[in-house]
């Protein structure tokens, strides 16, 4: 009952591979149809070679060899027999007898697909939010220089004293500091 309700997928499986449960959650995940048909098919016919690179057959094959824990490898996509994709994560490990031999398998496996759009969003996010407050220090820094620079041109028209060229040239300046629709100080 357990099993039956659990959010991961479970499937368990004899020392041959063949599939001996699959909870709703596997059914769901894998798409088999009918449902409670999975029982008795090899781990081959029930996933298709589900994961890219039959990750899921080679877990089940190396902990019935080793008789240990195996982890899914990273980027585990699962293909369902409604040719639906879903990024999975999960492990296997035996299933041993009261004389602790081994007599099967079990495997977990969570759907993480949304999971992983999330956090590339916020991984989007958070550059994007560098970026504006790079920006934002680069403006910040140029306001700055391009304060002292209109400072000291202002300065300059001060004591220009009537140099008709060199005033000119600086009111030029200072005209392409300023924002456009905002006048020098001239006008």
């Amino acid at each position: 009952m357990t099993l039956r309700a659990m959010a991961e997928g479970v499937v368990t499986t004899d020392t041959r591979g063949i599939i001996q449960f699959m909870n709703r959650a596997a059914e769901e995940l894998t798409s088999a149809t009918p449902p409670r048909r999975s029982a008795g098919r090899s781990r081959r016919s029930a996933f298709f070679g589900a994961a890219v690179g039959g990750r899921f057959c080679a877990a089940l094959t190396q902990v019935l060899e080793e008789r240990a824990l195996v982890d899914l490898p990273p980027e585990t996509w699962l293909v369902a027999a409604t040719a639906r994709t879903c990024l999975v994560e999960g492990c296997c490990a035996p299933v041993h007898d009261a004389e602790s031999e081994v007599v099967g398998a079990v495997l977990v496996i969570r759907d993480i697909t949304v999971r992983q759009r999330f956090e590339q969003e916020l991984e989007r996010a958070s550059r994007l939010e560098s970026i504006g407050i790079l920006a934002g220090g680069i403006a910040h820094d140029f306001n700055n220089i391009l304060t002292a620079v209109m400072g000291n041109i202002t300065l300059a028209l001060l004591d220009a004293g009537g140099l008709a060229t060199v005033e000119r040239y600086l009111q030029e300046a200072e005209r392409a500091t300023l924002p456009p629709g905002i006048l020098p100080s001239n006008f």
